[in-house]
């Protein structure tokens, strides 16, 4: 694309850094501004028109332009532009906000607590999470698990719960204490000859594995166990009707070493009941770690 100096394009390379760009080629090469929009579609700056399938990144889910929307946005802002929830100190629109959402909410949510981005709100989340464990005297249970390729935001702890890479390479993060499962797609991940059944297990050991691992280094401790698996008859077209776990224990051969898998096994259940095979799985995860740090029995988790 030619830029033509001083044009909206130019001060747009000039001044503004795109999130989530590649900067070094939009500084050759520019990108794409968006001037109007009207309901599902939006047109840039020569007038070519796209449909807009993201929502403007989830943000205008109620469509561009609507004109309901924009007059009482204005009416808000002649009255009270803009006042915080902050310090014992409110608004009215943040009442019957609050209210109207709770109306159609489901059973059991009790208040609203508003953010400004999604991110933010996923923050909030977790450090709400964080904030109650510790109130009820367990600190120690701060462990957030995402899935891989995952998104959830671009703040510091929505990115470490996010599965994304590229959003974490250079950054110092994931912070600690954030694990991720694997992703459990089949058609991007198996492999050659490979059954929908068979990718699950393999993944469950490749995950287990890595999960074990990172929470024994996490954590400090001697010892960690991880499970995954299916409770039930998940791959039943398969001709796999009962469910499965996998079982790894990772630990330290010596004091200041580091962690690594112990022992890893493959658990098929007798029979399709969840509740059973639930208790069988613990069973053999107990005798699992028992046999992998030589005690008679493992202790309470």
């Amino acid at each position: 694309m030619t830029v033509i100096p001083n044009s909206p394009h130019a001060r747009d390379i000039a001044n503004l850094v795109h999130q989530q760009s590649d900067l070094h080629q939009y500084r050759e090469e520019g990108g794409t501004l968006m001037a109007k929009g009207d309901g599902v579609w939006v047109f840039d700056e020569a007038g070519n028109r796209y449909l807009e399938a993201m929502a403007g990144l989830w943000c205008a889910s109620l469509g561009f332009s609507e004109k309901r929307l924009a007059e009482a946005a204005y009416r808000q802002m002649l009255e009270l532009p803009y006042y915080h929830t902050f310090f014992q100190k409110g608004h009215l629109p943040s009442v019957d906000l609050a209210e109207k959402l709770l109306s159609i909410a489901p059973d059991g949510m009790s208040k609203a607590l508003f953010q400004c981005s999604g991110s933010e709100a996923n923050d909030a989340a977790i450090k709400l999470v964080w904030y109650y464990h510790n109130a009820i005297g367990k600190p120690e249970k701060k462990k957030i698990i995402g899935r891989e390729r995952g998104y959830h935001g671009n703040t510091v702890a929505a990115v470490s719960v996010s599965g994304q890479p590229h959003m974490v390479a250079d950054f110092d993060l994931p912070l600690p204490g954030f694990f991720h499962a694997e992703n459990p797609n089949y058609y991007r991940f198996h492999e050659e000859g490979e059954s929908e059944a068979d990718q699950y297990i393999r993944s469950k050991h490749d995950w287990t594995a890595r999960t074990a691992v990172a929470f024994c280094e996490a954590m400090e401790t001697d010892y960690a166990l991880a499970e995954g698996g299916a409770v039930g008859p998940t791959f039943a077209k398969e001709g796999l009707t009962s469910g499965f776990t996998v079982l790894c224990v990772a630990g330290r051969s010596a004091p200041g070493e580091a962690a690594k898998v112990l022992a890893q096994r493959l658990v098929r259940s007798d029979h399709a009941e969840r509740g059973r095979n639930m208790q069988a799985f613990a069973e053999h995860a107990a005798e699992l770690l028992c046999e992998t740090i030589g005690a008679d029995e493992a202790a309470p988790t």
